[in-house]
């Protein structure tokens, strides 16, 4: 028996019901972390009704939040964002900034899902305002991400970089290195596909220095591909191939073999 089974045992034998929506909404959780994510949907379908029942406002939207990242991962997006939007006017009717930021931070995923570009940009651009007004500096940086992702392809080229700059300056300000190497690659990858050379690949640098530091050694060989992609890009064939190398190389001490392999094969093309 789980934590969370115990607790429902008990809150059903004493019938403490605030406990027995804690254990359900506990059980939920425990479940879609282990990508259950049927069962995670029958616990928080009853946490929901119960939650109802009660007039626990609070668990209502707790309820729907969890039920629509069940739906998420089903790839249910439209019903995803449809809970999404519910359980945001829930918790902005209960004052809660932070988990309504939370709940526009979903409806973008989920509308950048289905390709409703503009409106998820919308949806984390609110979510980003309102996680910087509560001084909240490390979910801020989530939202520049996501909000740099809907721009991308909006497409609103120019204010997806600078959402992404925003983001990697936030996670370095906060200390999350991994966080500001994948912003900084995810500018080296717009400005290449903007054909913005020389700045893609300072951005690339930049994002594999970190990784590098990190000791990330796989993402130190994605690094290196991306640039011997772009490399290519302009014709710089030599470029190219020491990247290609160097490649291989951080893909063998990351213990990737295949990758790494194929990075070899490319050097000698």
């Amino acid at each position: 028996m789980t934590v969370s089974d115990a607790l429902h045992t008990a809150a059903r034998r004493d019938r403490d019901q605030v406990l027995e929506l804690f254990s359900l909404a506990s059980s939920g959780n425990a479940h879609h972390e282990l990508r259950q994510y049927r069962e995670a949907a029958i616990a928080h379908t009853h946490a929901l009704r119960l939650a109802y029942s009660i007039g626990d406002l609070s668990g209502q939207a707790a309820g729907w939040t969890n039920l629509g990242r069940c739906m998420h991962e089903w790839e249910q997006y439209d019903i995803a964002a449809q809970i999404h939007s519910h359980s945001r006017a829930l918790f902005s009717q209960l004052g809660d900034d932070h988990r309504e930021a939370m709940a526009w931070n979903n409806l973008g995923m989920a509308l950048g899902e289905l390709r409703r570009f503009q409106e998820a940009a919308q949806a984390c651009g609110r979510a980003q305002e309102i996680y910087a007004r509560l001084g909240d500096r490390q979910r801020e940086a989530t939202a520049w991400i996501n909000l740099g992702a809907a721009l991308a392809e909006g497409p609103d080229f120019d204010s997806a970089a600078n959402a992404y700059m925003n983001a990697a300056d936030l996670f370095a300000e906060q200390g999350d290195h991994h966080g500001e190497a994948s912003a900084w690659s995810n500018v080296g990858s717009l400005l290449s596909d903007l054909q913005e050379f020389d700045m893609a690949a300072k951005a690339l640098f930049t994002s594999e220095a970190v990784y590098e530091a990190l000791g990330d050694w796989y993402n130190v060989g994605r690094i290196r591909w991306n640039t011997a992609l772009l490399h290519e890009r302009q014709g710089k064939h030599l470029e190219a191939q020491a990247s290609w190398t160097a490649s291989a190389e951080a893909y063998e001490r990351a213990q990737a073999p295949e990758r790494a392999a194929k990075a070899r094969r490319n050097a000698q093309m």
